[in-house]
């Protein structure tokens, strides 16, 4: 066979009876402690998450090594939410400005105003982050009172 592959006889016997190298030694256990804290994510860890708790139980390791091992071994994290793209208003579909700015109203029920808008007392939108994704919390106002008079999710 060695003549088939043109290799020396010594050089195959050396490399049969070769041990396993330090550094694949190294590699299994490390892949060890990755399973132990991905399992204990279930399964919701990537590397980046992964390599942190590694380094907080004392292992000294690149994170791109925790990648590459994750990788060639199929550990993937679990995705929390899905990706949805979203759908944007278009110009011509967007309503008039019918307050003209005007915020401050004396007559209550007379004009309200949804919560984007630091003249109305909102500083943002509310994102709340969901495991089936972003949720918007809308909130409604009378102009008048500045009561909240209804909410949407």
């Amino acid at each position: 066979m060695c003549r088939a592959l043109g290799i020396h006889r010594g050089g195959f016997d050396a490399w049969l009876k070769k041990p396993v190298s330090h550094r694949r030694n190294e590699n299994e256990r490390l892949l060890q402690q990755i399973r132990h804290f991905w399992n204990k994510s279930d399964g919701v860890y990537g590397s980046p998450r992964v390599f942190i708790d590694l380094r907080e139980a004392g292992e000294s390791c690149r994170e791109n090594r925790v990648a590459r091992l994750m990788r060639e071994n199929g550990i993937t994290a679990i995705a929390t939410h899905p990706k949805r793209g979203g759908s944007h208003a278009k110009p011509e579909q967007a309503s008039s400005n019918i307050l003209d700015r005007e915020f401050n109203q004396n007559e209550l029920d007379t004009a309200w105003a949804t919560g984007d808008s630091d003249a109305v007392g909102f500083s943002q939108y509310l994102h709340i982050r969901t495991w089936e994704g972003w949720l918007y919390l809308a909130i409604d106002m009378d102009l008048a009172s500045r009561r909240v008079i209804g909410w949407s999710m």
